[in-house]
């Protein structure tokens, strides 16, 4: 997610839901450990859905929804001068 937000020039402060899809719900301590190591305090609203649709690799998937930032704002502006939601 850092990657991804590094090509809008955000950071994980920016970053304010995150919609948490798991194959098991009991995994959600795991994900909220790295949560406290990740994001030092600022933390993004969540919510964590159990499913057998999350990423089959793996025990999460997940959503996120930053803040734009100006950077973030020009990128997303289409052609006509409306922004994309």
């Amino acid at each position: 997610m850092e990657r991804r937000l590094a090509l809008f020039d955000l950071t994980l402060e920016s970053v304010v839901q995150m919609d948490c899809l798991f194959r098991d719900a009991w995994n959600i301590p795991v994900m909220e450990k790295v949560i406290k190591e990740r994001f030092h305090g600022k933390y993004p609203v969540r919510k964590s859905i159990e499913t057998n649709f999350a990423h089959v690799g793996g025990r999460l998937d997940f959503n996120s929804k930053p803040m734009r930032s100006h950077t973030a704002e020009n990128e997303l502006a289409r052609s006509d001068g409306s922004v994309q939601s």
